[in-house]
């Protein structure tokens, strides 16, 4: 028997959640609320692919920090690798909005997850 925390393949039905199985916009704005969840899913909306966790680290911090990753720390990287490991990466995954493969080290969105990128490329074209 395997850690269901070592692995997590949490892919949505390919059919929209309606009824009591639908997100609540609480729940929805709440996955939301932290701009290295954005960053997460905007990044891995660009992969086509499973992405190395650190892989995706890397990006997210070039987006929080605004500069070239040359210019990041590597303690700086280090600590959003590690928000988005134990924080960021298991609430999205908790969500269907990706898949969390622990053991692998990779992660990839779900087709909830692509519903979810697509509504946050809409919200940036609203505000800019």
């Amino acid at each position: 028997m395997t850690d269901s925390r070592s692995e997590q393949t949490n892919a949505p039905s390919a059919e929209p959640r309606s009824g009591a199985d639908a997100p609540s916009p609480d729940a929805f704005y709440d996955v939301l609320a932290d701009r290295r969840r954005r960053y997460a899913v905007e990044s891995l909306g660009e992969c086509r692919t499973p992405v190395p966790v650190a892989d995706l680290a890397d990006d997210v911090a070039t987006r929080d920090y605004a500069a070239p990753l040359s210019d990041i720390s590597a303690e700086e990287r280090e600590r959003v690798l590690i928000s988005l490991h134990h924080r960021h990466l298991p609430k999205l995954a908790d969500r269907g909005i990706v898949v969390y493969a622990r053991e692998r080290g990779e992660i990839s969105l779900t087709a909830e997850g692509e519903r979810v990128r697509a509504f946050l490329d809409d919200v940036t074209d609203v505000l800019l």
